[in-house]
């Protein structure tokens, strides 16, 4: 039996913007980056608001660190997507898989009986196969019914749609590199680099004096 699974995607990047981020992040951490987790929990749980984890390769790690951009900058910008992922044709409710997956990103909100500091998923059953195999495992796990209202994500209506600057994005980094398109396109200034700086020496102060 074979059963098939799309998932609900905001967009893919370019996997070399990626590569030279990583490589430019090594640099200026001083310290070889070997992942990144983009869902770190333990700053704001599972919400809207993102937090980075940067794992080296020595052992240590880092939390949103302040000398880079994250990579959400980068990644939501729009401008360095895959073409095709403006385009895409399965950005719908017409969906190829006997499932489709996604986060649940409105659960709290819409849903707050539902909410979970780690995370709620979207389970789509899109065909009888599915259906049949969701009812054996019913009694095994948490599974609640919602609405395709309280379902629908942008995604699900329309592709991502490319931001106006995403050629010129392209046509500057493919002349100066990726290092001067960062500075020039995703860079923090000193000013909010330093706020950065304050703030995370005020979260160290009030955790020590709790």
């Amino acid at each position: 039996m074979k059963v098939t699974v799309d998932l609900v995607c905001h967009a893919v990047p370019s996997p070399l913007i990626y590569k030279q981020y990583i490589n430019m992040c090594s640099t200026k951490l001083g310290q070889k980056v070997m992942s990144i987790n983009m869902r770190y929990k333990q700053t704001y749980g599972w919400s809207h608001r993102f937090s980075y984890c940067f794992y080296f390769e020595n052992g240590q790690k880092a939390v949103d660190p302040v000398w880079v951009v994250n990579w959400g900058k980068i990644f939501f910008s729009q401008m360095i997507n895959r073409p095709s992922c403006h385009s895409c044709k399965y950005s719908n409710l017409d969906r190829p898989g006997d499932f489709t997956i996604a986060d649940f990103w409105d659960d709290k909100k819409n849903r707050p009986d539902l909410y979970s500091c780690e995370g709620t998923s979207l389970l789509m059953v899109n065909t009888n196969m599915g259906l049949g195999l969701v009812n054996k495992l019913y009694d095994s796990i948490d599974l609640w019914k919602i609405t395709k209202d309280e379902a629908m994500q942008p995604c699900l209506i329309r592709p991502t749609c490319s931001n106006q600057r995403r050629q010129e994005f392209w046509e500057f980094y493919l002349l100066r590199g990726f290092d001067a398109a960062y500075k020039k396109y995703f860079g923090d200034s000193k000013y909010v680099i330093t706020k950065k700086i304050v703030k995370q020496i005020v979260k160290r102060v009030l955790r020590k004096l709790q």
